[in-house]
């Protein structure tokens, strides 16, 4: 775990020459396992540039499915995007390898676990102004899983 995170830390530096951007953004949406029923999704990730078409975005995501099932879930995201900064369309894929805590809750105990997580996908960055934009993804990976989320995001410097 301890290397897990010092390998996010040291992918979020960014290299020299690259594009001095970096974003925060919202996301609601949801995320439908194929042994579970639909989770609703909310969480927010933050972008940091590695050279002008790559970034390192650690996202969180707090999964709902019941007021007995939850799961939370850490993706520490590499993101290529096909156009690089100025354009106002920025369609990008993106794959993570993560963490997922679960949690259940029964009439008499409470069941946690940590499980392994790799997501990737794609979608778009739409800029609404400059810096302003909304940008709608969908994502599969193990724990099988589609995913359809939609970000609203700001990003600085561009």
């Amino acid at each position: 775990m301890r290397l897990f995170l010092l390998a996010g830390v040291l992918l979020s530096v960014p290299v020299a020459g690259a594009d001095k951007t970096f974003s925060v953004e919202a996301q609601v949406g949801a995320v439908k396992f194929v042994d579970s029923d639909t989770h609703f999704a909310i969480g927010g990730a933050i972008g940091l540039p590695l050279s002008r078409r790559w970034s390192f975005k650690p996202e969180f995501l707090y999964l709902n499915e019941s007021a007995e099932h939850d799961d939370l879930v850490f993706l520490p995201n590499l993101n290529f995007d096909f156009v690089g900064p100025g354009h106002r369309v920025r369609p990008f894929v993106t794959v993570a390898p993560g963490i997922l805590w679960y949690r259940e809750n029964y009439p008499h105990f409470q069941q946690t676990s940590t499980d392994f997580f790799l997501s990737g996908g794609g979608g778009a960055k739409i800029f609404l102004t400059d810096h302003l934009y909304i940008a709608p993804q969908i994502r599969t990976g193990v724990e099988l899983h589609v995913g359809f989320t939609v970000a609203v995001g700001y990003e600085w410097g561009r």
